[in-house]
């Protein structure tokens, strides 16, 4: 079963590491730009339905792996 990992931009090495380690493409990532932790309260829904999109894409079949995400 196909799997999407998320990650925060500080991480991104660690993804890359991880992913390798298991032996999982790298399409399997979604990397959000910034700090979500920061984002205002506001702002948190349309970044999820952002992240919701790009997983949906990537399990559809989308090549953009690890694409970077910006929180609003």
């Amino acid at each position: 079963m196909p799997a999407i990992v998320i990650a925060t931009e500080p991480f991104i090495k660690l993804l890359t590491v991880m992913l390798r380690a298991r032996q999982a493409p790298d399409a399997l990532a979604v990397v959000l730009k910034g700090n979500p932790e920061t984002v205002e309260p506001a702002a948190i829904a349309p970044l999820a339905d952002t992240v919701l999109g790009e997983i949906v894409r990537q399990l559809g079949g989308g090549q953009r792996a690890g694409e970077l995400i910006s929180p609003p």
